[in-house]
């Protein structure tokens, strides 16, 4: 409850120098949305996918469905979850 109080008192105190704590908090959420969208901007997965994609244009059928059976099976398996930034350097 002490808590809660203090909060109140540190938004009233926040208003009353013309800071809108509702802003403040839609532009804290927003920043951790576009934290999270960079995050998955950078996956391996995403990686992965976008190279299969464009692979899919130039090779047969058959070879890209071999080396889309070694990605999605090996190395997203090893990979998946991990950002490419922080894996460079790993190889």
């Amino acid at each position: 409850m002490a808590e809660a109080r203090i909060r109140a008192a540190e938004a009233r105190a926040a208003v009353s120098n013309g800071v809108d704590p509702g802003e403040v908090k839609r532009r804290a959420k927003a920043a951790v949305e576009q934290a999270e969208a960079e995050r998955h901007a950078d996956a391996i997965e995403l990686h992965v996918r976008q190279h299969l994609e464009r692979q899919s244009k130039t090779l047969t059928e058959s070879t890209w469905k071999q080396a889309r059976l070694a990605l999605e099976g090996d190395v997203l398996r090893a990979w998946r979850g991990r950002l490419v930034a922080r894996s460079a350097g790993a190889m």
